[in-house]
């Protein structure tokens, strides 16, 4: 699926930034919104697209995003991560944390407040930012100030449970989750 990008409309502005990835693995990308008109370091969210560990893209949280911008007043970076099964973890939480580590180094030239940078996502880009928390705090280079987590994708114990009732289950099956 190739998914599209919105255009921000006035007040915000949208660009494309890359930064260095994990040793060893290609550049990450990041789009970037920002207030219009941006000059003091302000607040920043680091967003993990959802799609199961196996698709999605930033784009595909566009509208929200530009809305976390124009009505926060913050940066908002949307990372584009390596999707799985070609990218097996943990691939995804490092491209993540480089962009984190991307996001710190050009602090002073996004006007982002270092010190009040949120990071989040939604399913299985909740995932990501809750691991990216735990490898943030445990490398100790880069402080989250915050987690927003929807309905992150944490549980795996239904990709061994046998005895779960999925004739009601519309979409995510334990099936779809071990393919994740």
């Amino acid at each position: 699926m190739k998914w599209r990008a919105t255009d921000p409309g006035p007040g915000v502005t949208v660009q494309e930034v890359t930064v260095p990835g994990p040793k060893d693995a290609p550049s990450v990308s990041l789009h970037v919104f920002q207030p219009t008109g941006l000059k003091a370091a302000a607040p920043a969210l680091l967003w993990v697209h959802g799609g199961g560990l196996i698709f999605g893209a930033p784009e595909q949280d566009d509208r929200t995003n530009i809305a976390f911008a124009r009505e926060l007043g913050i940066t908002v970076a949307a990372v584009r991560y390596r999707l799985g099964p070609d990218h097996p973890a943990p691939a995804a939480v490092e491209d993540a944390y480089a962009a984190l580590r991307g996001l710190a180094e050009r602090a002073g030239d996004r006007h982002i407040d270092v010190d009040r940078v949120a990071i989040g996502g939604a399913s299985a880009g909740g995932g990501i930012a809750a691991a990216l928390a735990l490898l943030a705090h445990d490398r100790a280079e880069i402080r989250p100030a915050f987690q927003l987590l929807l309905y992150p994708m944490l549980d795996n114990r239904t990709t061994t449970k046998t005895d779960l009732d999925t004739l009601k289950v519309r979409l995510r099956t334990p099936k779809s989750n071990r393919y994740g």
